[in-house]
């Protein structure tokens, strides 16, 4: 991704007609990663983290988190806009 822009991040899981789940990974509107998943789970109060403390704050900014699940052909959809700063 390029510095000082803003980018579209998607990841989803979404049921397909074979009643598998499709998860994919897109970025600013091209699938980076796709993958089926045969044996889909539900969870219950699931945490989303956007770091962790073993790691640097990666130099970004965040806006537009979106979290949908529950819907009957998607088990979870997340969308967010990150902003990419200069890492100098």
């Amino acid at each position: 991704m390029t510095k000082y822009e803003w980018h579209t991040i998607k990841i989803s899981q979404m049921r397909q007609q074979d009643d598998s789940y499709l998860m994919s990974i897109e970025v600013n509107g091209v699938i980076k990663e796709a993958v089926t998943n045969d044996d889909p789970r539900e969870y219950k109060n699931v945490k989303l983290y956007l770091s962790n403390p073993w790691q640097p704050v990666a130099p970004v900014a965040l806006r537009s988190l979106k979290i949908k699940t529950g819907f009957y052909y998607m088990k979870f959809f997340v969308s967010c806009r990150l902003y990419t700063l200069n890492t100098t």
